[in-house]
C-alpha cells in the first residue's frame, strides 16, 4: 500500500489542485497529512481561487422536502464535468430555506422563521470541507418576513471580507462583516424607490436587484445597487421598453461574470416567452441586448426559467420542471 503521506506538501498541492471537487472530498479520507492539508485556510483559498480561474461554473441545487430535513444537492456545472454534492444545513423543519449567493466557492443560505420568530438567519457554508458558520439576524424593529426582502452576499476585495446585505420590510437596512462578525445599519433606502426583490445579484463590487423608482410623473422600473466598499445606495436605468413594462416575473442575474441580466417573463398570444436582457458593457446603458425565447402555451404557466448563463452565448433554462436545456443565443 503507498504511504502518500511521505509526498511533500508541495507535491501534493500540485496533485490536489488538478482535480474537481468531488474528488477532493474524497482526498481527505487518503491520508492524515492530506486532510490537514485540504481543511487549511491557505489550500481553501488557493482552489477556490484556480478553480474559479480556470472554469466558468454554476451550481444548481435541489431540496429534499418531502420530510424536511434540510437535505441540499448541489449540482456543479461546466463545459468539461458535471458532479453533485450532498449535504444537510442545520435548521428548524418549520423553516423556509433558500440560497443567497455564492461567493469564492462559499455559498450563503437565509433561513427564514417568519412563522416562529419573525426573524431570517444565515447560514455560510464551505462545500469543500462540509463547514457551516451560523449568522444571527441583525436587530430590528421589523414585524414581519416577507419575499421581498433584499438579501445579497458579496465580497469586499478591498478589505478581504465577506458581507451580507439585508433589508427587510420595513426598509431598515444592515450589512454584516464576516471578518468582525456583527451587524450595522446602513445608509437609509432611498425613499423613491420601492423595492421588489426576488433576486439579489453581486457583481464588480456591488448588489443588484430589481425595484422602481418614483419620479414626478410615472414609476419607473430599474436596477438598485448597493456599493460594498462605499456603503452608499445608487442604480442603473434600463432601456425603455424594459423600464415601462409591467410582467409578472423579473429577476436580476449574472452576466459573463462582470455584468448583468434582467430575466422577464410573461404570456403573449399563447406562448410564454422569457425576455432576456443582457448588459454588454457593464455600466453602459447604450449596452443593453434583448434576447427572446418563447414556448408553445402548453398550460402550465410559468414553468420554464432561466438559472443562468454559461458564458455570453449560451443560456442554461429549466424546462417545465422536467428538463434543463442549454439555448445558443
Amino acid at each position: 500500500m503507498r504511504d502518500y503521506s511521505a509526498l511533500p506538501d508541495a507535491v501534493a498541492e500540485t496533485i490536489l489542485f488538478r482535480l474537481p471537487m468531488k474528488l477532493i472530498l474524497q482526498c481527505r479520507c487518503v491520508c492524515k497529512s492530506w486532510y490537514s492539508l485540504i481543511k487549511s485556510p491557505n489550500f481553501i483559498s488557493t482552489y477556490l481561487r484556480k478553480t474559479l480561474t480556470q472554469n466558468t461554473q454554476m451550481f444548481l441545487h435541489e431540496w429534499d422536502i418531502s420530510d424536511k430535513t434540510g437535505c441540499c444537492l448541489l449540482h456543479f456545472h461546466n463545459r468539461d464535468y458535471f458532479h453533485s454534492l450532498l449535504f444537510h444545513l442545520p435548521h428548524n423543519p418549520n423553516c423556509w430555506i433558500q440560497i443567497v449567493g455564492s461567493v469564492n466557492g462559499l455559498i450563503c443560505f437565509s433561513i427564514d422563521q417568519g412563522s416562529v420568530n419573525l426573524v431570517v438567519n444565515f447560514v455560510l457554508c464551505n462545500p469543500l470541507i462540509g463547514h457551516f458558520l451560523s449568522i444571527p439576524p441583525p436587530h430590528s424593529s421589523s414585524s414581519s418576513v416577507t419575499i421581498w426582502d433584499v438579501k445579497g452576499f458579496g465580497f469586499d476585495e478591498t478589505t478581504l471580507d465577506y458581507k451580507i446585505l439585508y433589508i427587510n420590510s420595513d426598509w431598515d437596512g444592515f450589512i454584516y462583516s464576516l471578518n468582525s462578525n456583527c451587524w450595522k445599519r446602513i445608509a437609509p433606502v432611498p425613499k423613491n424607490w420601492d423595492m421588489q426583490s426576488n433576486s439579489v445579484v453581486f457583481v464588480n463590487g456591488r448588489f443588484h436587484w430589481f425595484g422602481h423608482g418614483h419620479g414626478s410623473k410615472i414609476r419607473l422600473n430599474m436596477i438598485m445597487v448597493f456599493d460594498v466598499k462605499g456603503e452608499a445606495f445608487d442604480h442603473i436605468p434600463l432601456p425603455k421598453p424594459l423600464a415601462e413594462s409591467r410582467y409578472d416575473i423579473v429577476n436580476v442575474m449574472e452576466f459573463g461574470g462582470s455584468s448583468i441580466a434582467v430575466i422577464q417573463q410573461t404570456d403573449c398570444n399563447e406562448r410564454f416567452v422569457i425576455h432576456i436582457w443582457m448588459m454588454k458593457e457593464y455600466g453602459s446603458v447604450e449596452s443593453w441586448v434583448k434576447l427572446t425565447v418563447g414556448f408553445q402555451n402548453r398550460g402550465f404557466i410559468k414553468r420554464d426559467e432561466v438559472l443562468g448563463f454559461i458564458n455570453k452565448d449560451e443560456v442554461l433554462i429549466k424546462f417545465n420542471k422536467i428538463s434543463i436545456v442549454i439555448y445558443s443565443a
